[in-house]
């Protein structure tokens, strides 16, 4: 990943809005990712929230909570390290919206994609099954989405806008999550997907490597983390403004 530098300089350019996806299926409960697989995720992106409101206030950063189903919750600037009030929100979103505890990748990058729907444009409805009528339908525009758009070119900035996929295992939906990742990288996002568990053969690699965006040498942005101290930093890291490079 290739960093922006001089940060001071591009900052008044350049503004960034992010959807952290955290899979919270039942598996990200297992303990060989001490003290928990979903805990090390909750941890990291508590530590990118509150890395991203100090370095870039003006950045925007959007969780999206999956398994089965998906929920997201409206960008947050910082929870000041309140790992508990940051773990209650999820574990509350989790509840009221009754997400399952299977795994798909598919509902998550579409909940994702709904965050910012007026600055992407239409979704390209041959990347899903014109025969899905709900599908279809959650892709309605948002209030705000346009607005946000107007006002960052009317300051100069130009707006990155990306989409960092946490999970611990495989895709168990209906429909190819590679279609939508297709679309949303056309659309100008970029992805990056983090696998974490006690073992890669839990992950589905290969998988998450399509569903990712490239960098600049053609490498996918697929990264698996062994644990939780290791994932944290990694996630500080990506807290820095990156270029995107067509996917």
């Amino acid at each position: 990943m290739k960093h922006l530098q001089s940060a001071n300089r591009l900052s008044s350019e350049v503004i960034e809005k992010i959807y952290l996806l955290i899979d919270l299926s039942g598996s990200m409960d297992e303990e060989d990712y001490t003290p928990s697989r979903k805990e090390g995720a909750l941890q990291a992106a508590l530590k990118f929230i509150d890395t991203k409101a100090n370095l870039y206030p003006k950045d925007q950063v959007g969780i999206v909570g999956f398994a089965e189903r998906a929920f997201r919750i409206p960008c947050h600037k910082k929870f000041d390290g309140d790992l508990e009030a940051f773990r209650q929100l999820i574990n509350q979103k989790g509840r009221e919206y009754d997400i399952g505890a299977c795994t798909d990748f598919t509902f998550a990058l579409m909940e994702a994609r709904r965050g910012f729907p007026s600055w992407l444009g239409p979704i390209d409805k041959k990347a899903i099954s014109a025969a899905i009528n709900y599908i279809q339908s959650i892709f309605i525009e948002e209030s705000g989405g346009n607005k946000d758009k107007e006002e960052a070119k009317a300051a100069g900035r130009e707006v990155n806008k990306r989409i960092i996929m946490l999970t611990d295992g495989h895709h168990l939906g209906y429909i190819d999550p590679v279609y939508i990742a297709k679309d949303l990288k056309e659309s100008g996002v970029t992805i990056e997907c983090i696998g974490i568990a006690g073992n890669r053969r839990d992950v589905d690699e290969e998988l998450l490597k399509k569903i990712a965006s490239t960098d600049e040498k053609g490498k996918p942005r697929y990264y698996f983390i062994k644990d939780t101290s290791s994932l944290i930093k990694k996630y500080a890291s990506m807290a820095h403004r990156i270029r995107t490079v067509k996917n």
